[in-house]
């Protein structure tokens, strides 16, 4: 495990799509829980800061409101009905797309359909929220998610540090049942560091599913105090000890409510 910048020298941190890998253009997967849209959000503003041209969306759901308030938003029907609004000349380079849904959720697209999106070249980048969580910590996923398309580039799991040492309870754990019998946890016991640690390397865990030549960075949020970074750090060296995808080569230690988002950045 090979620490690359330090708390001691936030000044000096990475930016998003340095710590994250992100070579070059692609579309890019957010799965996990813990502040995924948030993620995805920042992460747009900084790539259109350079000039990127950006689609933020989904291939589940999203808040119509947090979309909106934080890029301008394309609402559409089918795939073909987006590509002529997309392509069309004075678009801003940062913008939102889904379909219209219901009970303020927008509807995200099919993973065949953002190939199609992908491949019609409007745009640099695509970032895709690719599974929910309802706004919790930690989760694992159910047999039906995340969606991640093929094409997809590079795959980010998030998970929220606020839950380490909190009881197993549906207050900080989005599907419990199955984040139970992944980590052998029972409901109520504490949350340790190697249980984070297992949601994030297991087969079945958060990066289930990506296509193999998919790069995986695990973005650990909420390193807000010296007890959340510490907390970080451990989940950081459970990792690193255990068997885990070959294609997760990274984990980053975060805050993504504040600056600068980056703290610490650790190669395996």
């Amino acid at each position: 495990m090979n620490p690359i910048s330090a708390d001691g020298d936030r000044g000096n941190a990475a930016n998003l799509r340095q710590a994250l890998a992100l070579d070059r253009g692609g579309v890019v997967c957010l799965v996990g829980a813990g502040g995924k849209t948030s993620l995805m959000f920042r992460l747009a503003s900084e790539l259109a800061a350079n000039g990127q041209r950006i689609l933020t969306t989904t291939t589940t759901k999203i808040s119509e409101q947090e979309a909106a308030a934080n890029s301008p938003m394309v609402i559409t029907g089918p795939v073909a009905a987006l590509l002529p609004q997309v392509d069309a000349p004075g678009l801003p380079g940062f913008i939102t797309a889904a379909r219209s849904g219901s009970a303020k959720k927008l509807l995200g697209f099919k993973a065949k359909d953002i190939e199609r999106i992908w491949q019609a070249g409007v745009f640099n980048w695509i970032l895709i929220e690719a599974d929910g969580a309802a706004r919790l910590p930690l989760k694992v996923p159910d047999a039906h998610e995340p969606v991640i398309p093929a094409c997809c580039r590079y795959v980010v799991g998030v998970a929220g540090l606020t839950a380490l040492n909190k009881p197993l309870t549906d207050q900080w754990v989005f599907r419990l049942p199955l984040f139970a019998r992944l980590t052998g946890l029972a409901p109520g016991d504490r949350i340790t560091s190697g249980s984070v640690a297992a949601s994030l390397s297991h087969p079945r865990g958060i990066f289930k599913g990506c296509p193999a030549q998919a790069r995986q960075t695990v973005f650990l949020n909420q390193a807000e105090t010296s007890a959340s970074l510490a907390a970080g750090r451990r989940v950081v060296k459970e990792l690193a000890a255990r068997e885990r995808p070959a294609a997760l080569e990274r984990a980053v230690l975060g805050q993504l409510k504040f600056d600068p988002p980056v703290i610490e950045i650790f190669d395996f």
